[in-house]
């Protein structure tokens, strides 16, 4: 499964979940606004912004790392 961490008012979030909804790839969406411990975990890993996506505890950031990711889905 793929989860995509987001913020409210983020326009690289919304086109992060359009990618992967225009490309029927299945996610979970985890707003860390409301979530303080997927938020911490992100800080942990290093992550200072958002979208992020994760995949089987692999972490992807930018749309060139989404399209590889989605081509392994495939």
């Amino acid at each position: 499964m793929v989860t995509i961490y987001t913020k409210t008012i983020c326009p690289k979030c919304i086109a992060a979940k359009a990618f992967f909804e225009g490309n029927d790839v299945q996610f979970d969406i985890v707003n860390i606004e409301h979530d303080d411990q997927a938020k911490q975990k992100l800080v942990d890993l290093g992550f200072m912004s958002v979208p992020v996506v994760e995949h089987e505890n692999n972490f992807y950031t930018n749309m060139g790392e989404f399209e590889d990711l989605l081509i392994n889905l495939k």
